[in-house]
C-alpha cells in the first residue's frame, strides 16, 4: 500500500491509546457511590499537588500525614495513580515535537560512560519538557566533556578523590581554548555556560522562552561535540 493513500498508517496516535487507557482506569471508579467518588477524586488531586510541590508548610504536616495513610486505601491509590499518569502523558505527548527539533550529532569524540550518562539526562529532560533540568545537565555535560579531554591531553590532573576540587566550566573552557581543543564552537560553549549559570543562580524563564533556551543549550552542546577531537 502506498504511503500517499489516505488510509495508510495507524488510525489513532499513540497518545490517544494512552489517554484511552487512563479513561478506562477512571471508569473503574464508577463502582463507587457519588459521595465516595467525589472524596477519592479530591484526595487524589490533593496528593498530586502536595507531592508535586514537595515543600509543605508546617501547618500542613498533619494533612500530608493523613493523605499518606489514605494511600493505603486501594481506591484512593488508584485515583492518585490516574492523576500521576495523566501528568506523565501530558508531558510525553509533547515530546514528539521536541524530537523533531533535534538531530543526532556526528562526533569523532568517544564518550565515556560518565559523560554519556550526563548527555542522556540532558536530552531526556529536554524531550519530556523538564527544561530547567535540561539546561543544567547540558552545562554539566559540557564540563564533564572538557574535563575528560583536558585530563586525556595532560593539561590538568585527574582528581584522586570525589572531594578534590576541580576547575569550573569557565576555567575548563578557557583551558580548552588555549590548547585549541575548542575553536569554532567557543561562542556556543560560552552561551551554554551563561544560560546554565543563569538558571542555577538567577532565574528561570517562563513558557516558550524557557523551551527555546533549553533547545539552544542542547544545540550548543551538539556544536561542541561535533568539534571535539577524536580520542
Amino acid at each position: 500500500m502506498s504511503d500517499t493513500d489516505a488510509s495508510y498508517g495507524p488510525e489513532f496516535e499513540v497518545w490517544n491509546h494512552l489517554e484511552s487507557g487512563i479513561a478506562l482506569a477512571e471508569q473503574e471508579l464508577d463502582a463507587l457511590d457519588d459521595t465516595s467518588r467525589l472524596l477519592v477524586d479530591k484526595v487524589a488531586e490533593l496528593i498530586s499537588k502536595l507531592w508535586g510541590d514537595f515543600v509543605i508548610r508546617p501547618e500542613d504536616r498533619s494533612l500530608a500525614a493523613g493523605l499518606q495513610k489514605l494511600l493505603k486505601d486501594p481506591w484512593t491509590r488508584h485515583a492518585a495513580e490516574i492523576e500521576i499518569a495523566r501528568n506523565g502523558v501530558n508531558r510525553a505527548s509533547a515530546s514528539l515535537d521536541r524530537y523533531v527539533d533535534l538531530e543526532p550529532v556526528v562526533s569523532p569524540y568517544r564518550l565515556t560512560e560518565k559523560s554519556r550518562r550526563y548527555l542522556k539526562e540532558a536530552v531526556d529532560t529536554f524531550l519530556l519538557g523538564f527544561d530547567p533540568a535540561s539546561i543544567v545537565f547540558c552545562g554539566a555535560t559540557l564540563e564533564q566533556l572538557l574535563k575528560e579531554l583536558l585530563i586525556e591531553r595532560s593539561v590538568i590532573q585527574a582528581p584522586t578523590t570525589d572531594d578534590e576540587w576541580s576547575p569550573g566550566g569557565s576555567k575548563l573552557l578557557k583551558l580548552a581554548i588555549e590548547h585549541e581543543l575548542v575553536r569554532n564552537s567557543v561562542e556556543a560553549a560560552e552561551r551554554l555556560l551563561k544560560h546554565r549559570n543563569r538558571v542555577m543562580h538567577r532565574h528561570i524563564w517562563d513558557g516558550k522562552v524557557l523551551k527555546g533556551v533549553a533547545l539552544t543549550c542542547v544545540k550548543d552542546l551538539a556544536a561542541v561535540l561535533e568539534e571535539l577531537p577524536a580520542t
